[in-house]
């Protein structure tokens, strides 16, 4: 068993996954490099099954925006909500310079996990004026 999460990340993907600093390269092992967004993406950090999207926007956070990224994540999980086909616990708030998605993979089988974290992003993709998301930004 891996003392932490470094070694068990080691033990899963070898030498694939790391940046030139010798660290982890998150967006490359979830596959956020290979998205095809409208905005710019990143893994802060990584804590479990425990995902925090930030998500901000050209202009700030506004009502109609909180508004409309409830509408595509309520979207998202219900094409995704079967029990085959889970897709995690999602629930949404909106911050001062962010709206906040939080995801929670307990329960969502190991060939989806990936394909869960990607969606949320890809669901974004259709809503304008997006700047930025990081995922785990405190972390």
């Amino acid at each position: 068993m891996a003392d932490n999460m470094d070694d068990a990340m080691a033990e899963n993907y070898g030498e694939y996954g790391f940046g030139e600093d010798g660290e982890f390269d998150f967006d490359s092992i979830l596959g956020i490099d290979q998205l095809d967004l409208n905005y710019e993406a990143h893994v802060a950090g990584f804590d479990g099954e425990s995902f925090l999207y930030s998500v901000y926007f050209d202009g700030g956070v506004t009502d109609e925006k909180a508004e409309e990224i409830q509408q595509v994540m309520s979207g998202y999980s219900s094409q995704n909500g079967d029990e085959e086909n889970y897709m995690g616990y999602i629930d949404i708030y909106k911050g001062e310079d962010q709206i906040m998605i939080y995801l929670d993979l307990g329960g969502v089988s190991e060939e989806n996990s990936n394909m869960a974290v990607t969606g949320i992003l890809n669901a974004l993709n259709s809503v304008s004026g997006i700047k930025s998301v990081i995922i785990n930004e405190e972390m």
